[in-house]
């Protein structure tokens, strides 16, 4: 009996000393620079994704047409990348789910007015 308690707290503890080096290498994974293009009314509309990690969290710049517009609630979880974003100065706000593979992401603008797909690669 005690060697399994033993055995269980020796995995548990291996685990909890694990989870942060792998939250780390899924924020690597969306780290760095990405070029975007949104499909809208059939136009495409290009934009640079910056990412980067600031005391352990991820952070995020959207840029199109000129302006920045910070990225909130930025989250990776596995390889579904999430954020928020306002749509120009105080508009509506639009969130964002996409899949990351490797270099490139595919996914879709949410808001109150329907969906939009997104996809990029990254630029470095």
């Amino acid at each position: 009996m005690i060697d399994t308690r033993k055995a269980l707290l020796s995995v548990v503890a291996v685990v909890l000393l694990a989870a942060p080096g792998f939250a780390s290498a899924q924020q690597e994974a969306v780290v760095g620079e990405w070029e975007m293009v949104t499909e809208f009314q059939g136009q495409q509309i290009a934009a640079t994704m910056k990412i980067s990690v600031e005391d352990g969290e991820l952070v995020g710049v959207w840029t199109s047409q000129g302006e920045d517009m910070p990225m909130h609630e930025v989250k990776i979880d596995g390889e579904t990348l999430t954020f928020n974003r306002e749509m120009g100065r105080g508009g509506a706000i639009l969130s964002f789910e996409g899949t990351v593979e490797g270099d490139e992401i595919s996914g879709k603008w949410i808001s109150e007015m329907g969906e939009l797909s997104c996809s990029g690669k990254r630029k470095s």
